[in-house]
């Protein structure tokens, strides 16, 4: 609906701009100046070639042969978001959403994006051109610690680019340019409120450059957030929480009964005692971070140029949750004093309870990251420049519980010797020796060095061909360390850690060439060689090309390989406990225990991918491209818990032997323990279309109108998730709809004035439980106005989630009614921002 409008609207301007032009009262003209900035005004001005995301060969067209969007710094502005993060969520081929900032992880303060919905370690995250450093338990990149303040504009790619960058670039590859070439200062403070409690931020940030001498320059940026928690209780898509662990534990008889405690009040349908976790856990963390990227430049000569960059963030998170979930087996003459219906003298209990006489769950996270680069870049001959770079990223969290977990031996022996009633949570003892702090340290971190050559090789019957050959070295390492008792499985409230850790190398190389056949029509071919340490060697080539039969329409095509080398806790964990959720053959849903490990012999996940497209400009106001694209991924690492149950009951002992998989059967044959490993063991096949359109004209008495709409929607999401398991198109299931949208409108009255609107469209969905029906399309409207108060100052006021319309519940989604990978979990808020220019 919104991209049809953004057409009607962009057609009927482009109708009427010839009446409007020629009106015969003269009170209303076009403005004839073109308003695409990098278009040239004359035909003898000098073109300059910039280099675009997809190809280190510079060119003059940014929009090739590969399908590009770039969010400009006017429309990291008109967000109003302070991370990079915040800003990527939002657009149209983020198709099924992406991890933000959420309680109950480890990684509570990261943010990613997931281009096509193929995963966040599918998308390839550039920082001015150069890998970054990826979290080692998220296998992704957090794109929390880049500040918007420090963004010039984000480029991104919808295309496989492997041939290029090598690993982790099947959904496509976003590159963040950071601001360079600013001379002067600018401080800026940006106030948000709730309409709800919990969720205020406060953001501050500095920009600041200068010249060095008359051959160089600096620009710095600052930025410090904060970020109010939110607590569960606020929110009614996360307050109502239901668990059988409650604070009046529930129990097995001896013949197998599970009952409530004599003393419990609150029941569920099914007779057991309940809690309501969301009255004591945070939906949101609390976050206080800094950032700051410095970059630098400096002629040496008039052909020598030296480049850097410096940056470090540093970042606190804390959360909690509500006191942790004790499964345990005990007894003794004391328990046995309870008198428990069903419980014979002598024997033991199994309970499950809510541990709230310890107290919520505290924790907090500190996260900072420090990189560097530097890069000397050598011109010769008319059109050839070489380039050595070397960098280096380093990342550590430190993730401390700081409260309401316990030594399992410890608190076993005072529910055993009384000092703890978990049947009517009463304390009679001193529980401070059974506390316990659980404490992970993880540590990424890669270094790196690369040589790349450019230029011109020749002319043939159309104009230059041009080359670009390169290669390097790079090293990663990934640590992942807990304290003793976590180890030891002896800690309750959480769950056991594994320390993990992994180290690669690779090598690789490179060749791009890029030739005209005909003054309408250039090719270009790419391929790259990558050699690893662990897995082997893989090589990746890449097609594109690009027709312009005339100057208002072009076609262009790609196609190409790609891979995603294997994450280094993937490979190197040592072991993690779980209890995923599986069905039986006789539909029975069950939880199940479940130990899955590293696995060091895994490969490379692989793809294909195609694009084929167009572009359509009918005048220098308005626009048009429309996408569609495929990609097939094989040998996609994972471990799937379901498979694994469906092998075991089918009898394929040969596919559970392919997943590294052994399970320890109970007496009666059903499964008491999964042991598994990460295995190359799923598939996804996808394709879709992606449709952009953009018009900006001024009108004399009316001011300047931009409008722009992006739309991607989602044909096929083909998935199979383990080797004897059939493929599922998935697309229309929960957390997986099949279009999204974005549609923003500028309209400038003035020099002085901007008013900026967004809207923000997320598709229909099923519900968890899809024969209940469908979570219906969501449409978000965020709106700002932004005065320039003085020639240096600039007022901007205005509110997201306009008309403070609640996402969309799924009421059968237990515990969570709210998709927060797709929707908002804030609520409506205002904001004020105020910049000053020095």
């Amino acid at each position: 609906m919104n991209f049809l409008f953004s057409i009607i609207i962009s057609v009927l301007a482009l109708t009427g701009l010839n009446a409007f032009a020629q009106s015969s009262s003269g009170s209303i003209n076009i403005n004839t100046e073109d308003l695409t900035p990098d278009r040239p005004t004359t035909t003898t001005k000098k073109i300059e070639k910039v280099e675009v995301i997809g190809s280190f060969i510079k060119r003059t067209d940014i929009e090739g042969s590969a399908p590009i969007q770039t969010l400009d710094r006017d429309y990291i502005e008109n967000t109003g978001f302070a991370t990079a993060g915040d800003i990527l969520r939002e657009i149209s081929a983020n198709s099924f959403g992406s991890f933000r900032e959420a309680s109950g992880f480890t990684t509570a303060g990261a943010a990613t994006v997931s281009l096509r919905g193929l995963g966040s370690s599918n998308t390839l995250i550039l920082l001015d051109g150069r890998r970054m450093a990826k979290d080692g338990v998220l296998g992704a990149v957090d794109l929390s610690v880049i500040p918007a303040a420090a963004i010039e504009r984000m480029d991104i790619l919808l295309d496989g680019a492997s041939a290029i960058y090598g690993s982790d670039a099947l959904g496509g590859v976003i590159n963040i340019v950071t601001r360079k070439d600013y001379v002067g200062s600018e401080a800026t403070f940006r106030q948000e409120l709730t309409e709800f409690s919990g969720g205020e931020r406060t953001v501050v940030s500095l920009v600041h450059g200068n010249t060095i001498g008359s051959r160089g320059q600096y620009t710095t940026s600052f930025q410090f957030r904060k970020v109010e928690e939110v607590m569960s209780r606020s929110r009614g898509w996360f307050k109502e929480g239901e668990s059988v662990n409650a604070p009046n534990a529930n129990y097995f008889t001896d013949g197998g009964e599970f009952l409530p405690s004599p003393s419990c009040t609150q029941f569920n349908a099914s007779g057991n005692c309940v809690y309501n976790y969301g009255d004591e856990s945070s939906a949101l963390p609390d976050i206080q971070q800094f950032n700051n990227i410095t970059n630098f430049n400096y002629d040496i000569t008039s052909s020598l140029r030296l480049e850097g960059s410096l940056s470090a963030s540093y970042k606190e998170t804390n959360w909690n949750f509500a006191p942790g979930v004790v499964q345990t087996t005990v007894g003794g003459p004391v328990i046995d004093s309870y008198n428990l219906p069903g419980h014979n003298a002598g024997e033991d209990v199994f309970i499950t309870w809510r541990s709230q006489a310890l107290g919520t769950r505290d924790n907090e996270d500190i996260e900072t990251s420090y990189a560097g680069v530097v890069s000397l870049t050598q011109e010769f001959g008319s059109t050839w420049d070489a380039e050595v770079i070397v960098g280096a990223q380093r990342l550590k969290r430190r993730n401390q519980s700081l409260n309401g977990y316990a030594l399992q031996d410890r608190l076993n022996a005072a529910i055993e010797s009384g000092a703890i009633n978990p049947f009517t949570n009463e304390v009679t003892g001193d529980i401070e020796s059974l506390r316990h702090n659980p404490l992970e340290t993880m540590r990424s971190e890669n270094t790196y060095a690369e040589t790349i050559m450019t230029g011109e090789l020749f002319d043939n019957w159309s104009g230059p061909v041009s080359m670009a050959l390169g290669g390097g070295y790079f090293y990663e390492k990934f640590t992942n360390d807990f304290d003793a008792q976590s180890l030891a499985d002896n800690v309750v409230g959480g769950g056991a850690g594994s320390t993990g850790l992994g180290t690669r190398q690779s090598q690789y190389a490179f060749a791009e060439i890029a030739m005209p056949l005909h003054r309408t029509w250039d090719m270009t071919l790419s391929g790259r060689a990558d050699r690893f340490s662990d897995f082997g060697s893989t090589f990746n080539p890449r097609l594109a090309t690009s027709f312009q039969p005339i100057k208002q329409l072009k076609f262009r095509a790609s196609v190409g390989t790609g891979f995603k080398a294997p994450t280094l806790i993937n490979m190197y964990q040592a072991s993690s406990e779980g209890n995923p959720t599986v069905e039986l053959a006789d539909g029975t849903v069950t939880q199940v225990n479940a130990i899955t490990t590293g696995n060091p012999n895994l490969k490379e996940e692989t793809s294909q991918s195609y694009n084929i497209g167009m572009i359509i400009e009918p005048s220098r106001y308005f626009n048009l491209s429309a996408d569609f694209f495929r990609t097939d991924i094989d040998d996609q690492v994972g471990v799937s818990y379901q498979g694994i149950v469906d092998a075991f009951e089918n009898g394929d002992q040969a596919a559970l032997d392919s997943a590294g998989t052994t399970i320890t059967e109970n007496t009666d044959g059903s499964i008491n323990t999964i042991n598994t490993s990460y295995s190359n063991v799923a598939s996804t096949k996808i394709s879709g279309v992606d449709i952009r359109a953009q018009s900006n004209f001024t009108i004399k008495a009316l001011g300047t109108f931009i409008f722009s709409d992006q739309y991607t929607r989602m044909i096929k999401y083909e998935t199979a998730s383990f080797s004897t398991s059939p493929a599922q198109d998935v697309l229309g299931s929960q957390g997986t709809p099949r279009w999204r949208n974005q549609l923003s409108f500028t309209w400038m009255p003035n020099e002085k004035i901007a008013i900026n609107n967004m809207w923000q469209t997320t598709g229909a969905h099923d519900l968890q439980k899809r024969e209940q029906g469908k979570v219906p399309s969501y449409t978000r409207w965020d709106a700002q106005v932004s005065f320039q108060a003085t020639k240096k100052s600039t007022i901007t006021v205005g509110a997201v989630n306009v008309l403070g319309e609640d996402a969309p519940w799924d009421r059968t989604f237990t515990n969570n009614f709210l998709e927060s990978n797709l929707y908002d979990p804030v609520g409506r808020r205002f904001f004020a921002s105020y910049r000053q220019r020095f």
